[in-house]
């Protein structure tokens, strides 16, 4: 059986806020007992505004070489729509591909990735998470939280449902 730990990845990278001074937490001996690194992935800056897909194409990078000979599984990703975080469904849309074009070319060293999530959640549950993660008063938080779908509130397709369908269909039929 192999076992890992869920990791973000703005952790793995160093980027999370919780991460700095002497609350830092070395990742390394994380990594080692991890048969494979399992990552969650939402392309967003500390000020929940989106990345470029520059930057994007960097923590891809990266990652492989914090992995080494690990594989990678990941168990979350998601780019939100909502232009609170500075993001739209062409935005969305260009993540998919970044991210199919990534997953093809390291397809040697992907277990697996689960894009999250199918339909953007009601405003209720938003406000709920809010409220837990402290962030109540949080709009672009919010924002992000509430349009992570490739389905919007009222079941109507975005762009980026078109490029997953496409191009999961793609890798299937190999």
């Amino acid at each position: 059986i192999q076992v890992s730990t869920a990791m973000t990845l703005d952790g793995l990278l160093g980027h999370e806020h919780h991460m700095t001074g002497e609350n830092m937490v070395s990742l390394a001996p994380v990594i080692e007992a991890c048969d494979y690194l399992m990552v969650t992935y939402y392309p967003l800056k500390g000020t929940n505004t989106i990345k470029t897909s520059q930057e994007i194409k960097h923590d891809l990078a990266a990652l492989l070489e914090i992995a080494r000979d690990k594989k990678i599984l990941f168990q979350e990703l998601g780019c939100p729509t909502s232009p609170l975080t500075g993001s739209s469904q062409e935005t969305q849309a260009d993540f998919l591909n970044t991210m199919f074009d990534f997953l093809e070319a390291n397809q040697n060293r992907i277990i697996a990735a689960d894009f999250m999530v199918l339909f953007d959640w009601p405003r209720s549950l938003v406000d709920h998470f809010g409220e837990y993660y402290g962030l109540s008063d949080n709009e672009s938080f919010k924002g992000f939280l509430q349009t992570l779908g490739l389905f919007d509130a009222d079941e109507n397709p975005k762009k980026g449902w078109a490029v997953f369908r496409q191009r999961s269909l793609a890798i299937a039929s190999r």
